[in-house]
């Protein structure tokens, strides 16, 4: 790991330099990351809190410079790290993604793998619109909780090139886009083919989309796991 000195940093710009020291936080951060996947030992999770709170202490000392070079300060939440969402908007991202993901493979196993009882059917399954309608009226709140965490979570660990579940993220990133916007396309589509190309990018982008947060959320759950075994 290679780190500038601290006198190159204090010669650079007040923006610059919160970023380089962001950079080396995040490069800090993931090398804990691998201690820990490594040893298991219980002295890394002090290596790691005391991470952030160096994170935490970057962030509180300001964003961005300001028209004369100085810091601008922020309001942060003490305890949190930084990029780290609250409970409230990760159980809104955790509840609508179960419900639209959810709804939405039991609605492709009712199209697509359930033989109709009555030969003049037009559907796979009796239930199957109501899991349609349930999938549309679900999906609003996904778009609406990945914007609640688009700036603050995404967008800065993207920018900061945190390498912690970073494939995965990338992987939300890449499927959560053209799933939504393959959604609406459905609706509004009128010639069959291109009803069957969203239809086909739909559900390539929702798997993508719900292997990322499966792997995304490996992680989180062995941590919480591990506190409550300790």
């Amino acid at each position: 790991m290679v780190l500038a000195t601290g006198a190159a940093i204090a010669q650079e710009p007040a923006k610059d330099r919160l970023d380089a020291l962001e950079r080396q936080v995040a490069e800090l951060r993931q090398a804990i990351a691998d201690l820990a996947a490594e040893a298991g030992d219980g002295r890394v999770a002090e290596l790691e809190r005391r991470i952030e709170v160096l994170a935490e202490e970057i962030e509180d000392s300001g964003a961005r410079s300001g028209a004369q070079g100085s810091l601008v300060p922020t309001r942060r939440v003490p305890g949190r790290k930084a990029g780290a969402v609250n409970r409230l908007t990760a159980w809104t991202v955790h509840t609508s993604t179960v419900l639209v993901g959810g709804t939405g493979l039991v609605y492709a196993w009712m199209r697509y793998f359930t033989t109709p009882t009555d030969e003049f059917a037009v559907v796979g399954h009796p239930w199957q619109p109501h899991l349609q309608h349930l999938h549309l009226w679900t999906a609003p709140l996904l778009v609406f909780a990945v914007g609640l965490i688009w700036r603050d979570h995404v967008w800065r660990h993207y920018r900061r090139r945190v390498r912690d579940r970073r494939r995965s993220g990338l992987s939300l990133l890449l499927g959560c886009a053209p799933m939504i916007v393959s959604g609406y396309l459905i609706q509004t589509a009128v010639g069959e083919l291109w009803r069957q190309t969203w239809i086909a990018t739909r559900l390539v982008a929702s798997a993508l989309f719900l292997l990322g947060y499966g792997a995304h959320m490996v992680k989180p759950l062995r941590v919480a796991l591990t506190r409550r075994q300790t």
